[in-house]
């Protein structure tokens, strides 16, 4: 929904500056959805692939939690918004966190059937 609203960003704005009783635009600081959309857009992909009914994929755990900690700790080194950096940070944050993500990349289990898995024979885990 919200990647929906920001490629209708200039259509949005257009027709609010032709209304006759215009609501309040939206200021820059909440058009920073560009953003959230931009360093969300991972997450999504790595839940759609994750959630896939029709294949294994206990073997993508190991790698997608690996691959998404290494695309926020690229995004911390991008100039963003003060909002967008605090989500950056808290998603971090989340999943280093032990309850959720913490023993994902310890998982006895997930390591051997990654190691078996022959699309990752040669990626170092």
């Amino acid at each position: 929904m919200l990647q929906r609203f920001v490629d209708l960003e200039v259509a949005i704005r257009g027709t609010i500056g032709l209304l006759d009783k215009a609501p309040d635009s939206l200021n820059s600081d909440e058009w920073t959805v560009k953003e959230f959309c931009k360093v969300l857009s991972p997450f999504e992909e790595a839940t759609k692939e994750i959630s896939g009914e029709q294949y294994m994929t206990t073997s993508l755990t190991i790698v997608i939690d690996h691959g998404l900690q290494n695309v926020c700790e690229l995004m911390k080194k991008c100039n963003y918004s003060q909002r967008t950096n605090h989500l950056i940070n808290n998603l971090v944050t989340g999943m280093n966190d032990r309850q959720s993500w913490g023993n994902i990349q310890n998982s006895n289990t997930l390591g051997k059937c990654t190691f078996l898995d022959p699309r990752f024979k040669n990626v170092p885990l």
